[in-house]
């Protein structure tokens, strides 16, 4: 079988060499399916198929990029040229150190099972759509409505080709649902889900998924005011998540060059508790962004970035490591359509010791935080690491939940948070997310309440 997509590289390169430059193509595509059931009947059935090419071109320090859905010859030329174009443009840059390319090298045989087509029915597939709003109501008479649900599959594959002779691909399948319930008792209604991710179906459960989406909205509906005090926070390992959204353009070289991350300077230097640890790791099964390798085609690995509370690295591409004279951690992140950046592919934080309801015993008063409302956009400054976030959790007093607390905003600073972890619970959320972190017991937080 002829491989066009090499076919058509080899001849961009062919013209790349006389135009003096080096060339790098990304392409990503794939098959999807979406299922969703409002109200009992068939709301979204959709179906689709996707590829997109990115070309980008490295004349000395300058790089230009352009991208097609079209992968006809034509359609590759023209795009080629635009990216050509637009590296030229940028004169002042092409005297700067040459930007490299990944070389050639072989992929781990342990992605391979990531890859993995299962012959499922529609009528089956059907069912978990159905179920996942029919289960939920089912599950709670205050539930009112499911107005979030939807099953998803997913086949996907990328490639990376070069001029320095690499040429990977990489492909995956996997499976994702969500509920979200509408509870209503009198005068207050209450919104909150659950959602799964699996690379096999048949460990999809649809039931206990259905059950977790209606507990969780009917907990907080007898929800009062919170007081405005400072205390210690379990931050749920769901809501926990943010904590490293906060952190992530930290992490990231390219903030250092940008002079944007509130760690420059910090490197070997004590930025948490000792209990913290973290790492990027691209071959945890339990995590989304499993790959094996990143989007200019080098082999993935492991990057510790704090152990123990200490700064131990920054996330780097090939062009960002260079500029910073740091380790190359193979972490370059783009979409056909973006230019190179640098991104993360499992954040994973170490486990600690303590069950959930060991770290409720650890205080005789605290708040265990469930829900961020408004998510970060709603008040996190990026520059100083500030937050103000208005949340809803459950107020625990000797270990036991009292009673669900709203109206409240949760306020301090990501780095001070971490200095002021006390605790790790011994469990991650086996949901679908790429940010892997147990719950986290934090000292001395400020509740700002309603009450």
């Amino acid at each position: 079988m002829s491989d066009l997509l090499k076919e058509r590289f080899d001849e961009l390169k062919t013209q790349a060499q006389k135009d003096g430059v080096q060339i790098e193509l990304l392409v990503v595509g794939g098959e999807s399916l979406s299922l969703c059931y409002q109200g009992g009947k068939m709301d979204e059935f959709e179906s689709s198929q996707t590829q997109s090419a990115g070309i980008r071109v490295i004349d000395g320090g300058a790089q230009g990029y352009a991208s097609t859905e079209n992968f006809s010859p034509e359609a590759f030329r023209r795009t080629y040229s635009a990216a050509l174009e637009n590296a030229r443009m940028l004169v002042d840059k092409k005297s700067e150190a040459p930007i490299p390319l990944a070389k050639t090298a072989k992929i781990a045989d342990l992605m391979e099972d990531l890859y993995r087509p299962q012959d499922v029915s529609m009528d089956r597939k059907l069912a978990v759509a159905r179920d996942l709003e029919a289960l939920t109501i089912a599950a709670d008479s205050r539930v009112h409505k499911v107005p979030y649900s939807g099953f998803s599959e997913s086949d996907g594959w990328v490639r990376v080709m070069n001029s320095a002779g690499l040429d990977l691909t990489h492909r995956r399948t996997s499976f994702s649902g969500h509920a979200y319930a509408l509870a209503k008792e009198g005068e207050v209604s209450k919104i909150s889900g659950e959602s799964f991710y699996e690379r096999d179906f048949e460990k999809i459960d649809i039931p206990e998924l259905a059950s977790e989406a209606a507990r969780r909205a009917t907990a907080r509906l007898a929800a009062r005011p919170a007081k405005t005090e400072k205390m210690m926070v379990l931050w749920d390992r769901r809501v926990a998540r943010t904590i490293l959204q906060m952190l992530e353009d930290s992490l990231s070289g390219e903030s250092l060059v940008e002079n944007t991350s509130l760690l420059k300077g910090r490197l070997n230097q004590t930025i948490a508790s000792s209990l913290f640890s973290l790492m990027d790791d691209p071959f945890d099964r339990r995590g989304a962004g499993v790959r094996p390798f990143d989007s200019e085609g080098c082999v993935s690995q492991k990057t510790t970035l704090i152990e123990k509370g200490e700064l131990k690295s920054f996330l780097t591409n090939l062009e960002v490591a260079q500029k910073l004279e740091m380790p190359h951690t193979a972490n370059a992140s783009r979409s056909p359509g973006s230019s190179m950046s640098v991104g993360s592919s499992n954040l994973v934080v170490g486990l600690g010791t303590s069950s959930r309801d060991e770290l409720l015993k650890k205080a005789p008063r605290m708040l265990l935080l469930t829900d961020l409302t408004g998510g970060l956009h709603a008040g996190y400054r990026a520059a100083s690491g500030d937050f103000s976030l208005p949340a809803e959790g459950f107020l625990v007093e000797n270990g036991e939940i009292t009673g669900a607390v709203d109206q409240f905003v949760l306020s301090g600073n990501v780095l001070e948070l971490l200095k002021n972890v006390v605790a790790l619970g011994d469990a991650y959320d086996q949901k679908a997310s790429s940010l892997l972190i147990p719950d986290v017991l934090v000292s001395d937080l400020s509740v700002a309440g309603g009450a």
